[in-house]
């Protein structure tokens, strides 16, 4: 069920206009009961995108200081923390995400490690109608 649930996650981001790695889709509001989405909780702003690197190429995601958040592949498998327990120590970092079969090196600099996923806490700064932690960023 994991491919499904990440191919209905896909083309509902396409639906909202995400379609460039570039178009990040945050949600500006906190949660609440009309929010369609699993597991979200209400204390949480939230950003997602879903990395096509079939398309895309190697693509470098920049995590900005104070986030929690992972990246993982189609079948929903983990691939990297990102935030305190991740590579950047909750400094925040770039991470370079490479498509399948990639043979080249990493640059010095990046982690490698694709769904991502990123959420601010009201510890960092979130608030109901802000998105000013994650924005400056993505």
């Amino acid at each position: 069920m994991m491919p499904v649930s990440e191919i209905a996650l896909r083309e509902g981001l396409r639906a909202f206009g995400s379609k460039k790695p570039t178009q990040v889709v945050i949600w500006e509001d906190l949660m609440d009961a009309r929010t369609v989405l699993l597991t979200a909780n209400t204390e949480t702003v939230y950003a997602t995108r879903h990395l096509a690197l079939k398309t895309d190429c190697p693509t470098v995601v920049e995590a900005p200081p104070h986030m929690l958040g992972f990246l993982q592949d189609g079948l929903q498998r983990y691939l990297v923390d990102i935030g305190p327990l991740g590579p950047d120590e909750g400094r925040g970092g770039k991470f370079l995400v490479l498509p399948p079969g990639f043979e080249g090196s990493v640059p010095k600099g990046y982690s490698s490690s694709a769904h991502l996923l990123i959420r601010c806490h009201s510890r960092c700064g979130a608030s109901r109608s802000t998105a000013t932690p994650i924005r400056p960023s993505v």
